[in-house]
């Protein structure tokens, strides 16, 4: 009784304290820290300059987002390659967490230029249908094609005697894949119907639209030969930029083509500058999460009522174990989480932003220059936002400094418990650690440092690899 009275003393202030506070979810503690995160980012996106609303939108990602490679190096194709996710990925007006899956903002577009009403006349009922009908076939035939495209490209890739031969993807479709060209020819077969009988239909207007979608059907979206201005080469297969001596290594197997985006304002440049070394000192940005609203998001563009937030790569803390393959949120966050949790954000010289800029296919402004669409049309441009500029940074490392006893007591308990499964994957604020997250991880989980300090503790993640730009973030206008 007396050793029990003994160890009931000795917990009494940690129960006390832990009384004081009341739990925290892992999603809304995870809405406060990326908020917090987005006032940062804000910052460097625009300037001091206010956004417009409903037009333009700030998106944050997880600092340990693997970017765009560039530099002398580096060929085009690998370059062009890492950019089409961020480039051609459209988002949600009212997410602020950047998602690399979002829709195909090309083929969104295509499909919008397809359901375009001109207003010039109006057409029978008849013309109306057999429109129509053509419509129907021509999505049906899109479906049909963007189904098998990446499959196709994909087991190209990893067929080893087609690379090891140096196989052009097209001769490789020819014999391995006669389904590409099948269907590739079906889509241009229906998309030339629809546009000589809407030709018909709606006379000489409808010329310039034709214009706009042969950019895209015929140019962009040529996948085995490249048209200047308008597809770029991609290469899809793993590359390590060649550092010493820092010369160019190119690779050109395996070569494919998609729409075309480039960067601007100097990204080579400032992507050698950084591999070599000579970008400007250390940089590092401090904040905490006190009086931060996780669901108020508008002065970055969004909703005062953002709901989503945590998980996957939006973990604050979250653990993967090799058994189950389940990923398990830290879930032990309290009220004083915002007083509590404070970070150190550190690179090698400031954010850098940079300019998306799309070849001669796109059509900007297209809602605007094209405010009617057919009645049976498909409009998967509304409430989407078209990613413009990409914020930047180069050895980015992390520092979470912990002020409470009680949360830092379980808070290293998780992290310990899951070094010690070898096989499992750890991610803090989104960097990601061992085989088991998955993805683009590239850290070994004994990277991640811990330390007591004062009343509560440190946890260090070591600025990431030289080479490797990472996403901070990224501005973008409605569509």
């Amino acid at each position: 009784m007396k050793f029990f009275l003994a160890r009931l003393v000795a917990f009494l202030p940690l129960i006390r304290a832990l009384e004081a506070q009341t739990l925290l979810s892992y999603e809304d503690a995870s809405l406060i820290a990326w908020r917090a995160y987005g006032t940062m980012v804000s910052q460097y996106i625009t300037a001091g300059q206010p956004l417009k609303k409903g037009t333009d939108f700030i998106f944050v990602t997880p600092p340990s987002t693997i970017a765009v490679r560039g530099g002398t190096p580096v060929p085009e194709a690998i370059t062009n390659n890492d950019l089409w996710p961020f480039a051609d990925s459209l988002q949600l007006n009212n997410d602020p967490l950047f998602d690399v899956a979002g829709m195909s903002y090309i083929q969104a577009l295509d499909y919008y230029l397809n359901s375009v009403d001109l207003g010039t006349k109006e057409p029978t009922a008849a013309q109306l249908a057999k429109i129509t009908q053509l419509q129907d076939a021509l999505f049906a035939a899109q479906e049909k094609f963007f189904s098998v495209d990446s499959d196709a490209y994909n087991k190209y890739i990893n067929d080893a005697r087609a690379q090891a031969t140096k196989q052009t993807f097209a001769a490789w479709c020819n014999a391995k894949y006669p389904t590409y060209n099948a269907y590739k020819n079906s889509m241009r077969s229906a998309n030339s119907a629809l546009q000589q009988y809407s030709l018909q239909v709606y006379g000489p207007a409808y010329n310039t639209l034709t214009d706009q979608r042969t950019k895209i059907e015929t140019r962009a979206q040529e996948g085995m030969s490249l048209e200047p201005g308008y597809n770029m080469p991609v290469y899809g297969g793993s590359y390590n930029v060649q550092f010493k001596p820092f010369a160019k290594h190119e690779i050109t197997e395996g070569l494919h083509y998609k729409p075309l985006y480039s960067l601007g304002g100097g990204f080579e440049e400032v992507c050698d500058t950084w591999i070599n070394g000579t970008s400007s000192g250390q940089f590092s940005f401090s904040w905490n999460m006190k009086n931060v609203n996780g669901r108020d998001w508008s002065s970055l563009g969004h909703s005062t009522s953002v709901k989503s937030g945590g998980g996957g790569f939006f973990s604050i803390l979250s653990a993967k174990h090799s058994s189950t393959k389940e990923e398990t949120q830290f879930n032990s966050w309290t009220s004083k989480f915002s007083e509590n949790v404070s970070l150190r954000l550190t690179m090698k010289g400031p954010p850098v932003l940079f300019n998306i800029q799309a070849g001669g296919w796109d059509v900007p402004a297209v809602r605007a220059t094209y405010p009617k669409i057919t009645k049976n049309g498909i409009n998967n441009l509304a409430g989407k936002v078209r990613i413009t500029k990409l914020l930047l940074g180069h050895q980015v490392g992390l520092t979470i400094t912990i002020s409470d006893s009680a949360t830092w007591k379980s808070v290293s308990q998780f992290i310990s418990s899951s070094k010690k499964d070898t096989r499992g994957g750890l991610r803090i604020f989104g960097f990601g650690f061992g085989a088991g997250v998955g993805g683009n991880t590239f850290r070994n989980i004994t990277e991640v440092q811990t330390s007591e300090q004062g009343n509560g503790g440190v946890i260090v993640i070591p600025p990431g690899p030289v080479g490797i730009p990472m996403m901070l973030g990224a501005f973008g206008k409605a569509v």
